[in-house]
């Protein structure tokens, strides 16, 4: 992902994971409850990652983890940013091989 700062300061990063209980299927991922043959999502998210920001001659990296309960906005932690550029990349570390999200967002400290 990519985008730009208006201004040089801390940034608050906050990832947005949807809430999919019970929702019926998420890409390719179905399967099928013997008792009812209603479909549901199975997959699993939980997990640590890496989120990787390249900005200007830097690179900042914040390690986090996702459970299942996590929904709506979530805060992956903060970091001093330069006004510009950023290019944004998010790794699984463990096991998982998959993050569901919808958005990512950086948050002013004056918009709390």
């Amino acid at each position: 992902m990519e985008g730009d700062l208006p201004t040089s300061d801390r940034w608050e990063i906050e990832l947005h994971v949807p809430d999919i209980r019970g929702a019926p299927s998420i890409g390719h991922r179905k399967r099928r409850m013997m008792a009812t043959s209603r479909i549901y999502f199975k997959g699993s998210f939980d997990g640590a990652y890496e989120l990787t920001i390249a900005n200007g001659s830097r690179e900042e990296t914040i390690e986090f983890e996702v459970v299942d309960s996590d929904y709506g906005w979530l805060s992956i932690g903060s970091t001093e940013l330069a006004a510009g550029s950023i290019d944004v990349t998010i790794t699984p570390k463990s096991g998982t091989e998959q993050l569901f999200f919808d958005a990512l967002r950086f948050v002013h400290p004056d918009e709390d």
